[in-house]
């Protein structure tokens, strides 16, 4: 089994069609939005993919949050 370092953190990424890739990752998200070659896969402990229309915006702010 793979095992990457805490801390996890959520990064916005796009897919090689421009599809929104909301990913877990062991490195910080850089606000670029990299699509994909641009970011290293090995860095990402889960994805999933929103097609659009947008469906979740990753920079709202959970009720649990507030």
């Amino acid at each position: 089994m793979l095992r990457l370092p805490a801390p996890w953190h959520v990064r916005q990424l796009d897919g090689d069609i421009a599809m929104s890739l909301f990913a877990i990752s062991a490195v910080p998200d850089t606000g670029a939005g990299e699509r994909w070659p641009d970011f290293d896969h090995r860095q990402l402990v889960a994805t999933t993919q929103v097609k659009p229309p947008r469906y979740v915006d990753g920079s709202a702010r959970s009720p649990m949050q507030a």
